[in-house]
């Protein structure tokens, strides 16, 4: 079988359970036999070897099975590079990408910001940050240490380890209570998602610890807001990642808790509320 017919094979055999056959087609194919989809193209009457077909439908299966393109494949493109992820962390979204850019917005004129990121998974978002603002000082947490692992390995293939990032484990603030600068910015994507709400095929993969959170959603928030304001007496500039429906409630909360601060609501490109900026 070459690799026209393979690839109209696989498109068939997932129609049914991706929404994205033909772009599920192709990563299988890419990781498989380690060609580019040009290379494809032009090499689209390679015959394939039996462990090649054996390897593919394997992907097949996992796929069926509800397991995510990228942990099948063993990364996830984010910002133009790619971050090793598995089953320890949550696979990094589009709409994600936009911390960065709103955390470069905010830092343009800090020739060498102190950011913190709680909750960094993959460390997708700290790593960007430090490749995209290599003067930055950046500490990154998470409560995981498989997922602070992937963090660590996705630092050195990326950044060759430059010596910018602080990696450290713990629940929220708590393993920042040595550092004595405060940031100029913090960062968090936490858990946000109601499990009573939230059990869709595309997300049973992916670890509960890092998509859900009591209280609608909003517990992991409440807390970091709460350490934050009894941390400091001047805040830094927040950053939160946000379900769409948390808008309000989670809005009056700051209102509540940090009444002097200015607060932003950034849309996603489905014109979703997806960011709160909280800027005090």
């Amino acid at each position: 079988m070459n690799i026209k017919e393979i690839n109209l094979q696989i498109k068939n055999a997932l129609k049914a359970q991706s929404s994205t056959p033909d772009l599920d087609s192709t990563l299988i194919l890419e990781y498989i036999l380690g060609l580019s989809k040009l290379d494809m193209l032009l090499q689209e009457d390679y015959i394939l070897s039996d462990t090649e077909l054996i390897g593919i439908n394997e992907c097949i299966e996992s796929r069926l099975n509800n397991t995510p393109m990228a942990y099948i494949i063993g990364y996830k493109e984010f910002y133009g590079r790619k971050f090793i992820v598995n089953s320890d962390v949550l696979i990094p979204r589009p709409e994600t990408e936009a911390i960065i850019d709103i955390a470069k917005q905010i830092l343009d004129d800090d020739s060498a910001p102190i950011i913190w990121e709680i909750g960094t998974g993959s460390g997708c978002i700290a790593i960007t940050l430090a490749l995209e603002m290599p003067q930055a000082q950046i500490l990154a947490s998470d409560i995981s240490p498989q997922a602070l692992q992937i963090a660590k390995n996705n630092d050195i293939i990326l950044t060759g380890k430059q010596d910018n990032i602080t990696w450290l484990e713990g629940d929220l603030l708590n393993p920042f209570t040595q550092q004595d600068t405060k940031p100029d910015i913090i960062i968090a994507n936490l858990p946000y998602l109601n499990q009573n709400q939230y059990q869709d095929d595309s997300i049973l993969a992916e670890p509960d610890i890092a998509l859900y959170s009591p209280n609608d959603g909003l517990e992991h928030y409440i807390r970091l807001l709460q350490a934050i304001k009894s941390r400091f007496t001047l805040y830094p500039d927040i950053i939160l990642e946000i379900n769409p429906e948390q808008t309000r409630p989670l809005k009056s909360y700051v209102q509540s808790i940090l009444p002097r601060s200015n607060i932003s609501i950034y849309k996603d490109l489905q014109g979703l509320d997806r960011h709160i900026l909280i800027e005090n």
